[in-house]
Order: C-alpha cells, then structure tokens, then sequence
C-alpha cells in the first residue's frame, strides 16, 4: 500500500493498535476493489436517455425504497434503536435520518429453507461504508482467507447484535461467554449458531416485541447482564 512519508522516516508497526488500523486499511481497499470492478466493467454501456447512475445502480442487483418518516415501520427501528443503546456508551448519540428495505435478487429462494428455524430475529449489523457496494451487490458474506483478522470474538464469520451501539435466522444458538477460537468441528451438534453472552448489557426479555409473529425485535431498554 503505497504511503506518503515525505521526508520522514517510516514508522514501526511496533503496537497492537497500529497494526490493527494498517489490517482495517487493507481490508477497506478489498472491499473497495470490488466497487471499483463493478464500476470498470466492460458491459458499461448506456443505452438511449439512460442516466449513468442508473447504470451502475442496476448492477447492484436489487432495489432500495425509503421508508416514510411517519410511517410505523420507520417509527419502529426509531425506537429500537434509541432502546438498544447502551449507556456505557455515553460518548456520542444516534439519529436515525433515512432507513431504506433492500430487496435483493434470489433473495427470498435463498431464505427459504430456514424458514423452519425456530428462532428469527431483526438484528443490527453495523460496517465501514466501504462495505456496502460488497452487501449490496452480494449480501452478506464470511470474509475470505486473505482478509485480514480484525477483533473477531469467535472465527471469521457474519456478526450480529441486538444493541446498536455494540456492534436473521438464528435457529437453535449456542451461547460462549468470552471470545474463543471455534471451527464447524467444535461447535456441538445440531446448532446454528453462536451467541456472544459477554457484553455487561442485554435487552430485557421481558419487553420483546414480535411482527408477522415469529420474527422478534429486542427494541426494548438495556439491562445489566450480570455476566
């Protein structure tokens, strides 16, 4: 990765924070190769009247609607955001501005066979804005074996969180209380997948709240965890 020193010298990647912010900065410039490939490709071509960002945005494969402000929906994340902050998180404030629904091609054939799963909820993924060309076009994915390792609590996988400042078809969750180095060999038999119970706050069970009556939004008021 090329860098401008001038006439400094170079510095020692001689701490853990630094090596980490040089890992994150090579993981951005994969995710931006891929937008950078969809925007070279040779069927580029605009036919008629067409407006160039509708070009590249058909190559998104899937469709981006805003959702009305005074709409329930819209009123719904509102407040499952605000609930799920957590107040050790003290430093800074959120304001939801626009919420967009994505629907994705193969999107709902890909879904269907965890349609069974007995456990659905709306979670909260949070990522660089570099990774969204990437989400978008291709959905969510495990990072490839040349992506750099940075602070996963288990291996490389898809992460989710029911508290939006801390960071789906669940099925049957196995739950680890501090970070460990799992494989598909070492999780137990018949799970899906791993729960993360280490954070100090938690929503309150006592206030989920349920839509199309299986699919859960834990927009309710953190609690202590006592973990």
């Amino acid at each position: 990765i090329s860098h401008d020193f001038d006439l400094a010298k170079l510095s020692l990647l001689d701490n853990v924070q630094l090596i980490k912010s040089k890992t994150e900065l090579i993981d951005n410039l994969l995710e931006i190769e891929i937008a950078y490939s969809m925007l070279t490709e040779s069927n580029n071509t605009i036919e008629g009247n067409e407006h160039p960002i509708d070009v590249y945005y058909k190559k998104f494969k899937c469709a981006l609607e805003p959702v009305d402000h005074h709409s329930e929906e819209f009123k719904l994340i509102q407040k499952y955001m605000i609930n799920t902050h957590a107040k050790t998180h003290d430093q800074y404030i959120l304001k939801l501005r626009e919420l967009f629904k994505t629907t994705c091609e193969e999107e709902s054939d890909r879904f269907e066979k965890f349609q069974t799963l007995d456990k659905h909820q709306l979670l909260w993924h949070g990522s660089r804005t570099t990774n969204f060309v990437d989400f978008l076009s291709q959905g969510l994915h495990i990072a490839p074996p040349e992506a750099p390792v940075t602070g996963y609590m288990f291996v490389k996988g898809v992460y989710f969180a029911d508290m939006v400042s801390n960071s789906v078809a669940l099925g049957k969750m196995y739950g680890y209380y501090k970070a460990t180095n799992l494989s598909t060999s070492t999780l137990p038999a018949g799970t899906h997948s791993t729960k993360g119970c280490g954070g100090s706050t938690m929503p309150d069970p006592k206030e989920f709240y349920y839509i199309n009556d299986s699919v859960l939004i834990p927009m309710v008021h953190g609690i202590p965890s006592n973990v």
